[in-house]
């Protein structure tokens, strides 16, 4: 049962190495982020230090005619022609937007510029409204997931591949040490287990045990004098025995040379 016990622990072990091993977390998007077009083809990608235009137009939305304002990440609202810029360790970086409001030229790409964008407009409509005019909105977005980097793929190929590759060698020789752990000690294992399983029996049928047997000799023994405290020292203190699991005496008694204190 044991034995049993132990192979189990050690197979969820192996697997659980081998998930954490080779297991990766894929990050998830949340679904407001790609309403209203259910993917990310508004997204504009824009390396660090970059200038980025984002324009106010989508073909899934109504072409503009009158572009009234735009609404950036921090919901600061800007008009056409507005400028705003901080100060960065690589120099001014912000926002500029056209004369006639139809682009958001982002300077200088940081983080600060990444997420969503909202270009506000109005068009003519038939149904009447507000003076005869409908205002819509196009959703934009600058990073809104995470930096951009460019395509690093050849330039890290090489080290993934290594990287790869090392960590199968390792897993493939883990594997085998486990496997020649399991057959070294597993006919130990089996011939403990059937030792305790025999000493129960015999403790079962009213047999004395090895250890208890040895101590029934050893109190037998004659005691002999011997200075010590206050009067009688046993004789087994003057012994130095070794005993195997049958009992026997593994080798011959010494005598330890009795000394007047």
């Amino acid at each position: 049962m044991r034995l049993a016990e132990k192979r189990m622990d050690f197979s969820a072990f192996f697997v659980l190495f081998l998930v954490t091993l080779f297991g990766t977390s894929c990050p998830v998007k949340d679904w407001w982020m790609e309403e209203p077009y259910k993917d990310d083809s508004f997204n504009v990608l824009g390396k660090y230090g970059e200038n980025v235009s984002i324009e106010c137009a989508d073909h899934r939305r109504p072409e503009p005619e009158d572009v009234l304002y735009w609404i950036l990440p921090d919901l600061t609202v800007m008009n056409r022609s507005d400028y705003k810029d901080f100060q960065t360790i690589d120099g001014l970086a912000g926002w500029y937007v056209s004369p006639n409001g139809t682009s958001v030229e982002v300077f200088l790409v940081q983080e600060r510029h990444f997420g969503f964008y909202h270009c506000v407009f109005s068009n003519r409509s038939s149904g009447g409204g507000d003076g005869g005019r409908s205002v819509e909105v196009i959703k934009k977005g600058l990073n809104y997931d995470g930096p951009y980097l460019g395509d690093l793929w050849p330039l890290y190929e090489k080290p993934v591949v290594i990287g790869c590759v090392a960590a199968g060698v390792f897993a493939a020789l883990f594997a085998v040490l486990c496997v020649v752990y399991e057959a070294r000690f597993h006919e130990e294992i089996e011939v403990t287990a059937a030792a305790a399983a025999a000493e129960r029996e015999s403790i079962a049928g009213g047999e004395k045990r090895p250890s208890e047997a040895g101590q029934s000799a050893e109190s037998d023994r004659p005691k002999s004098l011997g200075v010590g405290n206050f009067g009688f020292v046993d004789e087994d203190e003057k012994f130095a025995r070794r005993r195997n699991r049958n009992g026997e005496n593994t080798y011959d008694p010494v005598r330890y040379d009795q000394t007047w204190l």
